[in-house]
């Protein structure tokens, strides 16, 4: 519907499929455009069996909120079928600010995370908790695993997209034995226990440098 400014769209049915991935509207959606602002008005998409949630506005500036609720991340198999992934994320999204320099926050979490290369190794799915921050080609993140047998580990600090990259991550933690235990067995050892891990991860994208 055209209006004095703009138009008015009300989107009834959408339908995409890629490599298998398929979303669809979950219900009717309005948008908007006047006077070089772009409104929407929650436009919800069914992903898999979870889905996504998106409203707010766009022109010069951003003021637009997602949220996730129960995404399976095996709709990224589709792009890499040797991933092998399992679970879901939920949580929200936040971006705003200049459309040329967007400010973006999130949270987020995963139940039951697995990948290919995890479950051959006898681990278990994991729980995931990030929450963090991009502004001015600089992410600033917390992020936490755990698992069982009392699998911890934290990872928090600073990356720089600009030039060459930037790390500056601390990780901490305990890492239990038993989630090597596929491995140990494989070699004819058995280990109980668990280790404290601490070290820290910096330099830059192509020469990264660690230390424990």
């Amino acid at each position: 519907t055209a209006t004095a400014a703009g138009f008015d769209l009300v989107l009834a049915k959408l339908d995409g499929s890629y490599s298998g991935l398929k979303t669809s509207l979950v219900r009717p959606a309005r948008l908007s455009y006047a006077g070089g602002l772009a409104r929407l008005d929650e436009v919800a998409l069914a992903l898999g069996s979870g889905s996504l949630v998106v409203t707010g506005t766009a022109s010069d500036t951003l003021d637009l909120a997602g949220t996730l609720k129960a995404v399976p991340v095996a709709l990224a198999n589709a792009f890499s079928p040797g991933l092998g992934l399992g679970g879901t994320i939920s949580g929200s999204v936040k971006v705003s600010g200049a459309a040329g320099a967007p400010v973006a926050s999130w949270q987020l979490t995963g139940a039951g995370l697995s990948a290919s290369a995890l479950s051959s190794n006898g681990i278990a799915p994991l729980a995931l908790d990030s929450r963090g921050s991009f502004s001015g080609h600089r992410i600033e993140q917390t992020s936490r695993i755990s698992g069982d047998g009392g699998l911890s580990l934290t990872a928090g600090g600073a990356v720089t997209l600009g030039g060459a990259g930037a790390l500056a991550l601390e990780v901490s933690g305990t890492v239990p034995l038993s989630v090597a235990r596929l491995a140990l067995t494989r070699s004819g050892f058995r280990g109980d226990g668990a280790l404290a891990v601490s070290g820290r991860v910096g330099g830059s994208f192509s020469a990264p440098d660690y230390a424990l």
